[in-house]
């Protein structure tokens, strides 16, 4: 994580943003466990139809239980990799929304100060941002004149697509929903409404690395400006 290591001159901006890298650093150290499971290890015919429970506390009518064949299946099929990147990514924007969260309680924004929609026109064509998290990273950049990256086109639609992908993984059983299309940009083309979103092995990394580096320079802007306190 050394990469994204900085000091923050505010106290409470320096913690918020420690707090960050803590909850990503986790999120990447499960990620490369599952890793670990699907890539690097074989599970022999004498032990499949050994149970793993969720808890060996309750007994078996109040505990969730699958054996190793039944996970074995799933990895085979390559179900097990969709699943987990998906639930990763929803971990990953569900802590890019508190940070920013954070971020706003630190500066004094009241809810009711952010617009309940963003629209913005790039190369002639209007975008919608609905999201909280972009809502407020805008308002953010506008209330302290901050131009940042995070806010230029080609981040701003990439993180809306992600916010908008971790809607569908939520709501829609990780189908493609025609509700979330318009939040969508370069990505998921040629998807109807019901299919299966299948993940690459790259996007997970892929975004982890573009939250933690629009992180590290949204909040870096954001102190420069606030000061120390």
């Amino acid at each position: 994580m050394k990469r994204w290591e900085q000091q923050l001159s505010n106290k409470k901006l320096d913690k918020i943003y420690n707090d960050f890298l803590y909850s990503m650093d986790q999120v990447m150290t499960c990620y490369i466990g599952y890793l670990l499971v699907d890539k690097h290890i074989d599970f022999p015919d004498d032990i499949l139809e050994y149970k793993i429970r969720a808890s060996k506390s309750f007994h078996e009518s109040v505990t969730s239980i699958k054996t190793i064949r039944n996970l074995k299946y799933i990895i085979d099929n390559n179900d097990f990799s969709n699943i987990y990147i998906a639930q990763s990514i929803v971990s990953l924007v569900n802590i890019l929304d508190g940070f920013i969260q954070d971020i706003s309680d630190v500066l004094g924004i009241k809810p009711e100060e952010v617009k309940t929609k963003v629209t913005k026109k790039y190369y002639n064509h209007e975008y919608i941002f609905s999201s909280g998290v972009m809502k407020k990273i805008f308002y953010i950049a506008e209330m302290y004149n901050i131009d940042n990256v995070i806010t230029h086109y080609q981040a701003a639609l990439y993180i809306n697509t992600i916010i908008n992908t971790r809607h569908m993984i939520v709501h829609s059983r990780g189908c493609f929903d025609e509700l979330y299309k318009n939040g969508i940009v370069n990505k998921w083309h040629g998807y109807s409404h019901g299919d299966k979103l299948k993940f690459k092995e790259e996007d997970f990394d892929a975004v982890f690395w573009f939250f933690m580096d629009h992180a590290k320079s949204f909040i870096k802007s954001i102190d420069i400006i606030a000061g120390s306190a």
